[in-house]
């Protein structure tokens, strides 16, 4: 699914497995024109998975990540980051109204249930902030500060300076340590995946070890 007319290339999908020495940026992965972490600061190795609830491929990514994501190593930690465009920007700003509010893990999962599996639609800022109001049990006026709060401003700010730095042309995506895209996730079976990602993971770490970044 396109992210927006600001991101014109869409990924192709590469077939082809990963073997023993055989990574390849071009095939694999490729580097981003601009580095940066969705979450910087700390020494670990970020994997950051970049989605649209709207998105068909993502919720299959999604349904299949736990498969991937329990074989990454200690030293990385795993961040979600909605796509910002502005057709997609209320559903970014339910996520990160979501996370604020503390009803992330609650409502993650069965957000994306109800828009895929239940066809539940959500047209406005003001139907989804009904939803999360309802299956949260907090508030309407509640839930409609923290959606139009600095906080979220903040981050939906954040989330398209990145996206648009690391040149995104499709959701899923994900960016191995700000630095390395890995092509076409959504076509790809969880092993392939935890393959790459784990080969890319080893190359930031040698990277690291030899230039201090």
């Amino acid at each position: 699914m396109k992210v927006g007319v600001i991101l014109a290339v869409i990924l192709v999908l590469i077939s082809g497995t990963v073997s023993a020495g055989k990574l390849q940026e071009g095939v694999h992965y490729t580097e981003v024109p601009m580095s940066g972490k969705a979450r910087p600061g700390g020494r670990d190795i970020e994997v950051a998975e970049i989605f649209y609830y709207g998105c068909p491929h993502c919720f299959k990514l999604e349904k299949s990540a736990s498969q991937w994501k329990k074989h990454l190593p200690p030293n990385t930690r795993f961040v979600l980051m909605p796509a910002v465009t502005p057709a997609w920007e209320k559903m970014a700003r339910a996520y990160y109204a979501m996370q604020k509010l503390d009803v992330l893990d609650q409502l993650h999962g069965k957000l994306f249930d109800d828009i895929h599996n239940k066809k539940k639609k959500f047209r406005s800022d003001k139907a989804i902030i009904a939803y999360i109001s309802k299956e949260a049990k907090i508030p309407l006026d509640r839930v409609g500060d923290v959606f139009r709060s600095s906080y979220v401003d903040a981050r939906i700010r954040r989330a398209k300076s990145l996206q648009e730095g690391w040149g995104l042309a499709s959701v899923p995506a994900i960016i191995v340590d700000g630095k390395y895209l890995v092509l076409n996730p959504s076509g790809r079976n969880p092993k392939w995946l935890d393959n790459v990602i784990g080969r890319l993971i080893k190359k930031r770490e040698d990277e690291i070890s030899r230039n201090g970044q």
